[in-house]
């Protein structure tokens, strides 16, 4: 099944359960956007709701069958693997990366990638490093956008980089290449100024260059010195080049004239190697006699390569030299990363297999060169294998013609390039993005002499509504061409041609007061062909005499019709209310948002006072206790009030969470109790909270709203509380807190976990928080403090850990802790590699077929996984009926095949009987599960004797029959009430005299044909005999009224078919869905002589928003009828009229630009939505650095704007220090809640003194071997 959301007006989460009740369905699947999972057969319910808390608004959800395939996800900011540096932004501004997804999914995809920044020399474009995720439309691309920071600090070049994130779980996976990529950040400030040039001693020198040359041309120089001198100076450069041009580098001297001016000439070599071009520079150095040109102290001239390209020349080489530089670096820790880029270098240029790396490329290798230009070359040389195909074949492509309506052929042209010497014969796949009736699957087109083919692919036109979606064609590989690597796949988009029913929705007019008729509108869009019949159901929130229910509304093809709702003025003072309308689903329509409107009705009658609602705790409890809470009225209401209250715990006591009404009588108050369960964990101590929700016709009290009943759990510790057994690979949650402490790190909280290893294997595992966070691998189970076998706070995104080991078989202790110390709260361990710790083979069977009696009834046993060796399962046989099959217990051996086939055998008899079955099921035994969903399996066994012929033309063979029946039972106490029941209808049927006995009457046997249907035809002969027509039993069925709003009757009405002859009492089951008030349980209803009767069942209005639920009447047996096959229960919707409770502001802060020592750092602290009234947020100032600010908890005011700003001092001192920063979060409080994504925020403090002076670094270089 593939489950996800195709819109969402909201960042939504999605939960799959099993099961229908929600109190017993179990969670197998969980994702915020997109659940693709293969399902077996069975119940199930999904769970569509929000990220975030009290978030309202549209959303479309998808289901289906999952027969899309997987996209593969690339990632381009303009630095892909082929093209390299030609991406750039200004700081300041943002870096753009687009993700594709090949095919575009016909849902949203949502994507994880991991953002970070880096500079060669200390560039801080404020990127905090992170993970996103990222949504592909059905579109197939979307757009990452990446702030920078515009700052004031001179820095180096840098680059944000964002890359996929890929785990086996996630919908999607990748190619290889586009994993992630680079765009480049300039900084746009001026340097700082240069310390003052030296006193000038005699001319300046400088140096300029002459025109660019060809290799084995002079480059020209022209050396000045100003003013000229007085006689002739002598001055000292250095030659340098770039590239291998021949050019003599080193010092050399040249000597100025009096004229002013000396040329330099500096000769170049003309070789057979092509080369990138490069340059020859002069530079001027310090001497006697003058001073340096600040300005043009240096010059270079171009120098041209004039050599064809060679095919890659120079790869066998440069594998030889990058395998000499991996094995010149000591296998040391500090060299691992070098090492490992040299070795992966030399797997990419030698072409190398089997070993245990993979191999680098060229979009690596370029920005390896940004720190070290020896990669220049190598980089170069994966750029050029990249490019080219691995032999000299023809590379074939495909491109997509112009897009179809379903039904027109898609059309795309192969295209092999060269053009091939003889026909060629190129594999291709034809895929679908939809259901356009496309021939999918392997076909071949023959590419002629000519270089190109044309391939048709037919739709199919349909006369469903559905999304667009496309054909493709994939070039595949075979012999004799290569697959173009950017080019292997087209794709035609197909237009769907139906027409969607139009989507319905309601709005609201203005409000009105009681007595007035208020105003909605039903709209239709598109507009309808033809008049539009809309289901509509009415309510209202309060007593204002409004006519609810359900009725119909007529929108012509204008498209939309008004509804007018009449109220009723009283005298009575109360409360505001609202008449509600919302659109239900019917005939040649969907729904659309918003399908249900409120207009507000306001009372005339005074002010109205509403009471103000406390609640106040009883005593502490302890597990298995009842927390008791009194709910207070403040004045004591007129009338009873409806309160509602939402019940939440702390820990895990069996407590009944969620909203519950509570009654306040005209006393003013009122106790309820909230039941807690006794178990046998050991778990920490915990509470019971009720709170005061907004309700109709109250106010909650702002101070005493909620109370807080404290759980004590009463349950011994075990001996190890702290450690859990994994149960294999996968995803735990846990969290840290006092009662477990870690042994190696001192001060920290720690929680372990255990695993074993049959054989050698590689594991991953990976520990999430929002702290900093560190792990331990240990052997030995339970190993708190020795074998530690690898140890690591970093490895993974952000501030989170992982480990990846090859391991032995054995045992070994995971041990998951903190960085810092006294850190608390949850955390997620990801483990990968760990095999099943817990796996036993499940055993399900089916039954083969049913069969007719006398034959045997087949069954297969399964066991999945197939077991290594062979295994006993045990069975039990039973049987409805009698057919001769041997029941109970017995037992099955499956081999290693997996399965098994078992036989029971039935035996034919002469008598006539009712079919019946024979049934298998599995017990449980050991090594094996038995399957929750297959079980047991039952065939069906058919009779196949003739029945007795019926009727009083019968009576004699019956009579002789019954003589049987008495004759062949035992005469024992046991068999004494049968024999004589058979003996009596002999003598009736028979006419017999002068027993001891009296005849049996038809009624009797009517009786006795309940329990036993070979009486059927004797109690037929006896009624036709006694000249009575046999009884007619009446059919009992249930049909409902239509849906109500909560507070509204639910109607029922209870048929009888044919009418009873006297009243007729029959039996039903009342049961609810959700929390409507009904009455549920047994009643009786009488149905009269007229053959129908109807069963009200009352609802509660009550104020809390829940889901809409119903009500359901099932007919259960009785004496005098059946019950219908077809229409034994039935369910009457109840809808919910209450409003959701508005939704707690989400509290973020954001940081200003960066700023220089003794200036004030800016942040921004927002709230959204914006409160209603002033907001106090809690936060904390913290400094990296020593920048004299005031660190510590302060609080800031929220206003109804919803924002407002933060100032943090720094102090400029006269102290050279590195940059460092100044970070605000926010912490938690009352009223809000705090984002996950945005919670601090930090801004760059730069250091403004002067460093102290240099000193000089010397370094030699040697001029050849």
């Amino acid at each position: 099944m593939r489950i996800g959301f195709e819109s969402t007006a909201q960042r939504p989460a999605l939960y799959l359960w099993r099961g229908h009740d929600l109190q017993s369905a179990q969670e197998i699947g969980y994702s915020q956007w997109a659940i693709r999972k293969t399902l077996p057969a069975g119940d199930y319910m999904i769970e569509a709701t929000t990220w975030f808390p009290g978030r309202t608004g549209a959303f479309t959800l998808a289901v289906g069958e999952d027969l899309d395939p997987v996209p593969a996800v690339t990632i381009n900011g303009g630095i892909g693997p082929y093209v390299v540096g030609s991406a750039s932004v200004t700081e300041g501004r943002s870096a753009v990366f687009t993700l594709s997804a090949s095919p575009p999914p016909s849902m949203m995809l949502p994507v994880q990638v991991w953002v970070t920044q880096g500079s060669n020399n200390g560039g801080d474009y404020g990127v905090e490093a992170r993970i996103e995720e990222v949504i592909i439309p059905s579109s197939g691309s979307a757009t990452l956008t990446v702030a920078t920071v515009d700052d004031d600090v001179d820095e180096a070049r840098g680059w944000v980089e964002v890359g996929i994130r890929l785990h086996e779980s996630y919908p999607y996976w990748h190619s290889g290449h586009g994993t992630h990529d680079v765009v480049y950040v300039y900084d746009n400030d001026p340097p700082r100024p240069p310390p003052p040039p030296p006193p000038a001693t005699g001319s300046v020198v400088s140096v300029a260059a002459g025109s660019g040359v060809t290799e084995g041309g002079d480059a020209s120089f022209t050396v000045t010195a100003s003013p000229a001198p007085s006689q002739p100076l002598t001055v000292d450069l250095t030659v340098s080049q770039v590239g291998d041009h021949g050019a003599a580098t080193g010092s050399r001297t040249v000597t100025i004239p009096t004229s002013g001016s000396a040329t330099v000439t500096v000769s170049t070599s003309d070789d057979e190697v092509d080369e990138p071009g490069g340059s020859v520079s002069v530079s001027v150095d310090s001497g006697s006699g003058y001073t340096v040109s600040s300005t043009q102290g240096s010059a270079a001239v171009g120098v041209a390569d004039d050599d064809a390209p060679a095919a890659c020349p120079t790869v066998a080489a440069l594998a030889v030299q990058a395998r000499a530089n991996h094995d010149a670096l000591p296998d040391t820790s500090g060299n691992w990363l070098e090492r490992n880029r040299w070795w992966q270098t030399w797997i990419a240029l030698s072409f190398a297999t089997g070993t245990h790396n993979r191999q680098a490329w060229a979009a690596e290798a370029r920005i390896w060169e940004l720190d070290d230009a020896r990669w220049t070359p190598f980089a170069e040389a994966m750029e050029c294998l990249e490019s080219v195909p691995p032999w000299g074949g023809p590379v074939v492509s495909v491109a997509a013609g112009g897009s179809v309506t379903e039904g027109g052929d898609a059309s795309f042209t192969v295209t092999a390039s060269p053009a091939p010497s003889q026909p060629l014969r190129v594999r291709l796949t034809v895929g679908q993005w939809g259901r356009f009736g496309v021939p999918t699957g392997s076909r071949t087109v023959m590419v002629p002499t000519s270089g190109s083919a044309t391939v048709t692919v037919s739709t199919s036109d349909d006369e469903v509504d559905e999304p667009d979606g496309s054909a493709s064609v994939t070039v595949d590989s075979g012999a004799g061409y290569n697959v173009s690597a950017l080019d292997g796949t087209a794709i035609v988009d197909v237009a769907d041609d139906d027409i969607s029913e139009p989507a319905v929705s309601v709005t609201a007019g203005a409000g009105v007061v009681e007595g007035a008729s208020a105003q909605l509108t039903v709209t239709a869009s598109p507009v309808p062909p033809h008049p539009l019949t809309v289901n509509l159901d009415v309510g209202q929130v309060g007593d204002f005499g409004v006519s609810t229910g359900s009725r119909t509304v007529t929108v012509p093809t204008s498209g939309s019709a008004p509804v007018t709702v009449g109220t009723s003025g009283d005298s009575v003072s109360e409360a505001d209310g609202s008449v509600v309308a919302e659109v239900q689903a019917g005939t040649g329509y969907t729904l659309s948002f918003p399908r249900r409107a409120t207009v507000a009705v306001s009372d005339d009658d005074g002010p109205f006072v509403p009471p103000e609602i406390s609640i106040t705790a009883g005593a502490d409890v302890t597990e298995g206790g009842a927390a008791t809470f009194t709910v207070s009225a403040s004045p004591a209401p007129v009338a009873d009030i409806d309160v509602a209250v939402t019940v939440t715990q702390s820990g895990d006591f069996g407590v009944a969470e969620g909203s519950r009404a509570v009654t306040v009588p005209t006393s003013g108050s009122v106790d309820f109790s909230v039941s807690t369960s006794d178990d046998s964990a050991t778990e920490l101590h915990g509470s019971v909270t009720a709170k005061v929700q907004s309700g109709y016709g109250y106010t909650a009290s702002a101070t005493d709203g909620s109370a807080s009943v404290s759980v004590t759990d009463d349950d011994d510790a075990p001996d190890d509380a702290c450690a859990a057994a994994l149960s294999g690979s996968g995803t735990v949650g846990a969290s840290w807190h006092s009662s477990c402490v870690s042994v190696a790190r001192k001060g920290r909280f720690a929680r372990f976990f255990t695993f074993s290893l049959d054989a050698q294997a590689t594991v991953r595992i990976d520990l999430t928080s929002h702290w900093d966070n560190y792990l331990y691998l240990r052997s030995g189970l339970n190993s708190r403090a020795s074998g530690v076998v690898a140890h690591t706070s970093h490895g993974g995104p952000g501030l989170n850990a992982r480990i990846v080991r090859t391991l032995d078989a054995g045992d070994y202790t995971i041990e998951a802790t903190t960085y810092w110390a006294k850190r608390s709260g949850t955390f997620t361990l990801t483990t990968t590699g760990i095999p099943d710790q817990t796996s036993t083979r499940e055993i399900s069977i089916t039954a083969d077929g049913d069969v007719t009696e006398g034959t045997d009834a087949a069954f297969s046993v399964a066991a999945s996984p197939a077991p290594s060796q062979p295994l006993s399962v045990d069975l039990t046989v039973g049987q409805v009926g009698d057919f001769g099959a041997s029941t109970g217990s017995r037992t099955v051996t499956v081999g290693t095949s997996g399965t098994a086939t078992v036989r029971v055998s039935t035996s034919d008899d002469d008598v006539d009987e009712s079919d019946g079955s024979v049934s298998v099921s599995v017990d449980a035994g050991s090594g094996y599960t038995v399957s929750a969903t297959a079980g047991s399996a039952s065939v069906v066994v058919a009779d196949d004797d003739d029945p007795p012929p019926a009727g009083c033309g019968s009576a004699d063979a019956l009579a002789a029959q019954a003589r049987a029946n008495h004759d062949a039972l035992a005469n024992t106490a046991a068999n004494r009430k049968e024999r004589n029941d058979w003996w009596r209808a002999w003598i009736a049927l028979s006419g017999t005299t002068g027993t001891y006995n009296t005849p049996l009457t038809a009624a009797e046997a009517l009786v006795l044909e309940s329990g036993d249907a070979r009486w059927t035809p004797f109690r037929a002969a006896l009624e036709c005999l006694e000249g009575t027509p046999p009884p007619v039993v009446p059919v009992v069925s249930v049909t409902a009224g239509s849906g109500v709003t909560e507070g509204a009757n639910a109607q029922f009405t209870v048929s009888a078919s044919p009418v009873p002859s006297a009243p007729l009492q029959v039996s039903v089951t009342v049961a609810q869905q959700g929390d409507v008030g009904a009455s549920t349980g047994s009643r009786t209803v009488t149905v009269p002589t007229s053959g129908t009767a109807t069963l009200t069942v009352a609802t509660t209005d009550d104020d809390a928003d829940e889901p809409d639920g119903s009500v359901t009447v099932t007919v259960a047996g009785g004496s005098g009828y059946t019950v219908s096959g077809t229409a034994g229960s039935a369910t009457v919707n109840v809808a919910d009229d209450d409003d959701p409770p508005p939704a707690v502001p989400e509290v973020s802060v954001t940081a200003g630009s960066g700023i220089t020592e003794g200036a004030a750092a800016s942040f921004t602290v927002t709230a959204d939505p914006a409160p209603a009234g002033p907001l106090q947020v809690s936060i904390s100032v913290a400094e990296s650095g020593d920048w004299g600010a005031t660190a510590g908890s302060r609080t800031v005011t929220v206003g109804a704007g919803g924002s407002a700003t933060v100032a943090v001092a720094t102090a400029d001192d006269d102290t050279d220090e590195p940059d460092g920063s100044v970070t605000v979060t926010v912490a938690g409080g009352s009223g809000y809640t705090v984002s996950t994504t945005q919670s601090s925020a930090t801004v760059n403090v730069a250091d403004d003194d002067d460093p102290p002076p240099a000193v000089p670094e010397i370094s030699i270089t040697a001029d050849g071997d």
